[in-house]
Order: structure tokens, then sequence, then C-alpha cells
């Protein structure tokens, strides 16, 4: 037996030693025991009588439920100890106290400080203590769930035969022109009118019908630092409002730059003069069909190493057709962080779910925002 803070320092300990790396190691404290005399000396430092009865048979089953009666082991910890005792654990080589020399706790003193700790825990005068620990649990346990870094790939491929690749692309090349061509038109028509809806409703069906005729497309999904494998939902819709605050700040400074302060005008034009619920409508119709079309179709049609600056840039051509800089500029940001999540999950919801609601903010605060500005607050 070890000392659970001595298994944490053997563990810190041969993170900085290089001749630990690809190697196995047995740890163990000072005393080889067995479980009868650890039991035995638990009972003898805490003053208590202990009865032992000897069972023909060993049930993990059975045995880890009674744990689970009897004392504050949940059942599964129960089971697993249980099923330890069929083996023997005694250290056969102790090569890494060549590597990490560091003198163990004895097994009584590991029994006393186990015993202080869980007392702590207990006692119920002690109210810091154990809002502390609770903290620290509920801290640990959020931490598991933190999704890993956007630069982490999820280890789920999905190949395609070079057939499939290559319709995938003739599908990709003639959307992306004809998406490209209503778009541009969708942007010179007047606001709040039926050729600019009906234009806009043409972009987003284009977009979305060309990604699913392109073949086969993923949702993915967002690892954890817990290594378990999620569909990302909380961490791609707070990223969109994140991505909004950023840009909710960029257009405080672009308000004085002429330039783009006529730019952004021009776009939320539509936003104003159009009816709220017909905006948003068409504003997560073309948000979805966009990353069905260029994080999906796309994407998918580009070799792995290059997809995120090939995807990202023809993202932005594709805006280049309405002739506004601030949409260029937007496309080329958000282009890249919705690629970026297409190859941390594998799949299209992280990038849906953050367009969709960066997106949403935009068109709902940005307008006020600029009609401030030129001073009509009415």
């Amino acid at each position: 037996p070890i000392a659970v803070a001595d298994v944490v320092r053997y563990l810190v300990g041969v993170l900085d030693e290089p001749r630990a790396k690809g190697k196995v190691f047995e740890i163990g404290g000072p005393e080889v025991l067995q479980y009868v005399t650890m039991l035995r000396r638990v009972a003898a430092i805490k003053n208590r009588r202990l009865l032992i009865l000897p069972v023909p048979l060993l049930s993990p089953g059975l045995s880890s439920r009674w744990l689970a009666l009897v004392t504050d082991v949940d059942t599964q910890a129960g089971r697993s100890l249980v099923d330890s005792m069929t083996n023997e654990v005694v250290v056969r080589t102790d090569s890494i106290r060549s590597l990490v020399p560091l003198q163990t706790m004895g097994y009584d003193e590991a029994v006393r400080t186990a015993l202080r700790e869980h007392e702590e825990l207990k006692d119920p005068t002690s109210t810091s203590q154990r809002t502390s620990a609770w903290l620290r649990r509920a801290r640990s346990a959020l931490e598991l769930r933190l999704p890993m870094s956007i630069r982490h790939v999820v280890p789920i491929e999905h190949p395609e035969p070079a057939s499939a690749v290559s319709r995938r692309r003739r599908v990709v090349a003639g959307v992306s022109l004809l998406g490209t061509g209503l778009l541009g038109l969708s942007l010179s028509t007047k606001p709040n009118s039926k050729e600019f809806y009906g234009l806009t409703a043409a972009v987003a069906a284009t977009w979305i019908s060309g990604g699913l005729l392109s073949g086969p497309l993923h949702l993915g999904w967002i690892q954890s630092r817990d290594q378990q494998l999620r569909r990302p939902i909380v961490t791609p819709v707070a990223t969109g409002v994140g991505a909004f605050a950023f840009f909710y700040g960029c257009a405080l400074v672009a308000r004085s730059i002429p330039s783009l302060d006529q730019a952004i005008g021009k776009v939320l034009t539509f936003a104003e003069e159009g009816s709220s619920p017909m905006i948003v409508a068409t504003t997560l119709a073309n948000g979805l069909g966009e990353e069905v079309f260029f994080r999906g179709a796309l994407y998918a049609a580009v070799d792995a190493d290059r997809a995120v600056v090939v995807s990202t840039a023809v993202y932005t051509l594709a805006t280049a057709s309405t002739r506004n800089p601030a949409l260029m500029l937007a496309a080329a940001v958000m282009g890249t962080l919705f690629s970026l999540q297409r190859r941390a999950s594998g799949g299209l919801q992280a990038p849906v779910l953050t367009h969709l609601t960066w997106s949403t903010l935009m068109v709902r605060y940005l307008p006020p925002l600029f009609r401030r500005a030129h001073g009509d607050v009415s």
C-alpha cells in the first residue's frame, strides 16, 4: 500500500525526468501487507474492535454491494476494490527510486492522514473546510468537462474513395459560381423588397442543396479534457457570443473610420428597413446554408492539410461579389474561426451553432449602435 500523496509525488516527479519516458514503473509504500493486516492496523489506530468472518467464495458483485451498504464507498469503487483482491500487487522492482528518490510515508502515517482528511470533511462545524472541498470537487468536475483547445483534432475520420471526392469537387465548383452570383445580386436589390427576400432565399437554398448533393456530411464531436466525446452545443454557442462581443467592440472603432462606417451602414440598411422576423429568418437560413456548403462540402473536397486555408479563402472571395469591404473582412475573420472549428470537431454542428449565434446577435444589436452613431434615436 502507498499513500495517495506519495502517488502524486511520483507522478509529478517523472514529468521532468527524461529517463522515465516510455517506461513502466511499480510504486509502493515501505511495507508489504495483506489486506487483513491493513484492516487490523486501521482498527487499532481508530481504537475499534474488528470482527473478521472468512467466507468460502469471493463474489465481487455481492461484496461491492455490502461495502456500499456499510461504508461510504460507492458500489463501483467497491467492485473495483474487491476485484483487485484476486491479484497480488507487490512491488517487484523499485527502479523508480533511482529516478525519483523520495521517502514514502509509512502505512500507519498514511492511514492517519487519510482519516484526518476524512473527518475534516465530515465535521459539521468545519463549514469552510467542507465548502472548500466541495468547491475543489466542483472545479475539478468542471475542468474535466471543459473542451480541449481548438487546435486539438478529434480522432475521428471519415475517409472517402477518390470517385466520391471527385464528384464532390465538381458539385462544389458549380455551386460556388452560382451561389456567389446570387449573393452579389441579393445585396444589390432594394431592402425589404420581394426581390431581396427572394434572392436571399435562393442563395440559402443554393448553398444547402449544393452541400447535400455533394455527398455525406457529418455533425462532428467535441472532446473534453476527460477524453469523452460529446456533440458540440454549449462551447460553440459561447464562442458565437464571444465573437459577437469582439465584433461589437470593433464596430465601436469602425464608426470613426468613414469607409468602414459607410460599408457597415450599407449592410445594416437591409436589417433596419426590413421586417424583423424576415431578417432573422433569412439570416439564419443563409448562416446554415453557408456552413453546410463551405464547412461541409467545400471543406471535405479539399486536402485536409489545406482545408482551413482554402475554405476560408473561397468563402471570402464569394463575399467579394457584394463589393462590401466590411462583409469581406468579417468573412475572412469568421471563416477562419468556422474552419478551425470544423477541423477540430470533424463536422458541421460546431460552426453552424457558432455562426447562427453570432449572426443573430449581429443583426439584432449592431443596427441600433449605428443608428445612434448617426444621430437617429427615433
